[in-house]
Formats: C-alpha cells, sequence, structure tokens
C-alpha cells in the first residue's frame, strides 16, 4: 500500500527523439547535448563526478518496449533528465530522473545511478510486466514491490558511475561497463547492460471462489468501456484528493467473471505486496457495494481509507468503485498551503511507480490509496435462511431449526445459532439444530453460517420467531 507524494511519480512522457537514419540505423536515439546543462560540481549525494563534462556521453544501452521499437538511450539522455531532476521546480511537468547513491554490499563501494522506474517512465512503459536484461530476467512487480512495500523499501538502481568515477572509469568499470542494475541489499542484479526489453504486460489475474478465471492486460482494461469520474476528498490533516480518475467499474469485472448482482459474493483487490483492501481486518466488499455503491455508515469510515473521517456526502452519487489506470490531477493542496497544481497536459497513465492500476472507492484519502493491484479475489459467500418445523409451542417443546439458505461448495461447515439475542447461542457442524424452549415468552431467532471455504454469511434473524406458551 502506497501513500501518494506530491509528485505522484507521474510525469508526462517528454521524450526527446530522434530517429536514426544516417547508415540505416533504424532505431530511435534518445540524446541530450554532448555537454549535459546539470551543475558542473554537483554535491556529493549526487554521487557522479564533479566535472560532466568528462561523461562518455555517448555510451548507451539499447531498450525495447510494447511498440519494439529499439531505443538507443545515451548517457548524455540520461544526465539532461538527471540535471532536470537536481534544478528543476518540485511540481514541474518534466520532473527529471532521481539519483541515488547507495553502497553496493559485495563491494563496499558507493554506487551512484538513476531511479530504474524513472527510466520505465521515460521510455513511455507505464505497464511493464517481465523485463529482460540482456541474459538475465526480471519480474517488475517484483522490482515494484522491492521499491515501494514499506517492508523492504530496497532502491533499485541502474548504476552510472561509482566512487565519484563515471562507471565504466571506476574500479569496477571492467566487469560493470557503463550501466549496472544494482539492488540496495540484494548487490549487483545485471552488470553491463547491453539491452533492456519489456517482454510482456503487467496483469491483473481474477479469482473466484480460488479458481483462476482470466488476466486482464492493459488493452483489456483500456479498450474496454472505461468510465471517468471526478474524485474530491478534503483531509485536514493530510494532502486532499482532487482528481478525475479513469478505469473500469469493479462491477464490469465481476460481470466478466460471472457475478452478477443475483450472486452473493465478496471481493478484495490484492497488491503486487499482499496487502489487500479493503484491509484485511475489515469487511470486504459486498455485491451490493459493488452494484449500488457504499452505505454512508460509520461502520465504513476505516474501512476505505486510513483517517477515520466521515465519507463525503455525495458517495452514492454516481461514483462506483473502480480500477483506474489513468488520472487528471485538478489541483491539490496541504494544509500548510502548499499546492500540486492542475496538470495542464491533460491525464497521465498511473504508471510503474504505484503499479499500473489503482483501487479507487469514493471518500478515500490520497494516503488510503492501494496501488499495485495485481490479483483480484471474488468468492461466493453463503446466504443464511432458516425455518422451524413449529413456531407456536408449549413450554418444554423440542423445536427443530433447519438451515434452508444457499451455500455454493458443498455442505454447511458450521452454524451459528442465536436464540433471543445473546442469551443463548449454539453452534452446530450441520445444517440443522433442535432446541427445547424450557421457559414461555417470545423468541427472536439468528443464524450465520459458514462454508467449506471458512467464509461466513450475514446473520439471518426472525424477530420473534418462536412463541412460547
Amino acid at each position: 500500500m502506497n501513500n501518494l507524494e506530491t509528485k505522484d511519480g507521474i510525469i508526462g512522457i517528454l521524450i526527446i527523439a530522434l530517429i536514426g537514419l544516417g547508415g540505416g540505423l533504424g532505431f530511435i536515439i534518445l540524446t541530450g547535448s554532448q555537454t549535459p546543462t546539470g551543475p558542473t560540481t554537483p554535491t556529493y549525494s549526487s554521487g557522479l563526478p564533479d566535472d560532466w563534462s568528462t561523461a562518455l556521453n555517448s555510451s548507451y544501452f539499447m531498450f525495447s518496449n510494447q511498440t519494439h521499437s529499439d531505443i538507443m538511450v545515451n548517457l548524455s539522455f540520461i544526465l539532461e533528465k538527471v540535471a532536470i531532476g537536481l534544478n528543476a521546480e518540485k511540481y514541474y511537468e518534466d520532473p527529471g530522473m532521481g539519483l541515488k547513491t547507495i553502497v553496493e554490499p559485495n563491494t563496499g563501494i558507493p554506487v551512484t545511478g538513476i531511479h530504474l522506474l524513472d527510466l520505465l517512465y521515460y521510455m513511455n512503459t507505464p505497464f511493464p510486466g517481465q523485463l529482460s536484461f540482456d541474459l538475465y530476467s526480471a519480474d517488475a512487480k517484483e522490482i515494484v514491490n522491492k521499491i515501494e512495500n514499506k517492508d523492504i523499501e530496497e532502491d533499485v538502481i541502474i548504476a552510472i558511475a561509482a566512487n565519484k568515477q563515471w562507471l565504466a572509469e571506476s574500479p569496477l568499470g571492467e566487469s560493470w561497463g557503463n550501466f549496472s542494475l544494482v539492488g540496495e541489499d540484494t548487490g549487483v542484479q545485471v552488470i553491463n547492460i547491453k539491452e533492456m526489453a519489456v517482454e510482456d504486460y503487467w496483469e491483473v489475474d481474477v479469482y473466484v471462489d480460488g479458481q483462476f478465471k482470466f488476466s486482464m492486460d492493459p488493452s483489456n482494461i483500456s479498450s474496454a468501456p472505461s468510465t471517468t469520474y471526478d474524485y474530491g476528498y478534503q483531509d485536514n490533516d493530510d494532502w486532499n484528493f482532487n482528481r478525475s480518475v479513469t478505469g473500469l467499474n469493479l462491477s464490469t469485472i465481476c460481470k466478466w467473471a460471472g457475478m452478477d448482482e443475483s450472486k452473493n459474493f465478496e471481493v478484495r483487490a490484492i497488491a503486487v505486496d499482499g496487502f489487500s483492501t479493503p484491509f484485511p481486518w475489515k469487511p470486504a466488499l459486498s455485491t451490493s457495494d459493488v452494484y449500488n455503491g457504499l452505505e454512508q455508515s460509520s461502520s465504513n469510515w476505516g474501512r476505505v481509507n486510513t483517517t477515520w473521517v466521515k465519507l463525503p456526502a455525495d458517495i452514492n452519487d454516481g461514483k462506483p468503485i473502480i480500477i483506474s489506470y489513468k488520472q487528471q490531477l485538478l489541483g491539490e493542496q496541504n494544509p500548510s498551503g502548499v499546492q500540486n497544481p492542475k496538470w495542464v497536459n491533460g491525464p497521465q497513465t498511473w504508471g510503474v511507480k504505484y503499479g499500473p492500476y489503482q483501487l479507487i472507492i469514493p471518500g478515500m484519502t490520497r494516503s488510503g490509496l492501494v496501488g499495485m493491484i495485481t490479483q483480484i479475489n471474488i468468492d461466493t459467500v453463503p446466504i443464511a435462511d432458516f425455518e422451524a418445523n413449529q413456531t407456536s409451542i408449549s413450554t418444554g417443546d423440542w423445536v427443530r431449526f433447519d438451515f434452508n439458505g444457499t451455500i455454493h461448495n458443498g455442505p454447511v461447515n458450521q452454524t451459528f445459532w442465536t436464540f433471543n439475542s445473546s442469551d443463548i447461542n449454539v453452534t452446530a457442524t450441520n445444517n440443522y439444530v433442535e432446541w427445547q424452549f424450557t421457559s414461555p415468552g417470545n423468541y427472536t431467532i439468528s443464524l450465520e453460517v459458514q462454508d467449506q471455504d471458512g467464509s461466513w454469511s450475514k446473520p439471518k434473524t426472525r424477530e420473534e420467531y418462536i412463541k412460547v406458551v
């Protein structure tokens, strides 16, 4: 689960592209000026050599994305974007590439490079699945999890310098070359990168009752009838949320899975780090939540956000739960008045920094967003109902209560009966119970049912159902 920061990691794709025509190259060259316009004496925190004019600007590696085009990524292009990152205004439309210096755990040498995800942004690659580096393969979901998961938070960089020297000229250069993929904790993953390619897409797998149904790739989601909604939320303790978001209604995905309004089910979206939304300790989204919207009830406050504030009054006003892949920032600020202004270049995909898909729920704050969605679990839950063999009896008579609701996966695992609220509770492992009423009065009966998967139904209650004289 990820907190959106002010910069939000959504950048305009401002690729400086020159078509390599000379000599019939047939590929795109990404290049900056031969002497990047960055600071001539960066602080040591940048980890780069003091004199950027000594950079091996012609060094490059090849990048291939979903368009299957070969892109030559020069060091000069990278340094130009690094210069923007070091000098740009914080909320500039093109924030540049971020630098990170880590101590490579195997050698103990400080190594500096660009964030891998920043490179993917500039390569117009918001939905990477499997990545390949020369002969090495990596799962983009695992990389995003390493970087964004608060329990891990490992920086993964493409190294361009070591020991304040350009990488190829450093003590590591003989084996590391001009570019190498390095993890802060795991160390070198790929040395001397020559090629980087996106092999396939980030997919979202949909399961029903634990059985795989289908996968959705970006084309499935973006080419389906999408809907755009304005989502506004004011949070006095944090940044507000003021955006339009575009994506698929969760109800559409459920219908694709064969779970329409007639079915009784629950839904949770699972992030790549294993976190789920709604929170694991809160009720999952029900059939009614998916198709009719969340009720404005205090029981939902902490269910869909982390701030325990009330949901807005317009929660049921045509703003359903969606899996969003694109957003437009409409202008936000925090209590100190710091502005995150409207994007003037229009909507942007969420991109890889938070995973390409976000679960958006009306009333959810920025800090409550769950990104990196990789799986949607839809689970049928039992419907509790029952009948008694007699309802008007004399004191001392026995009554048999039979479960006659619905359950999708075989026999009932457990039934929980309540007689007159919490006065008498009976747990049974079959679908009926017999009870002797030894005192006169009117008895309210309630039943909850558990299926073989461990899912419980909502209580079914019949008020003053049994009359004992």
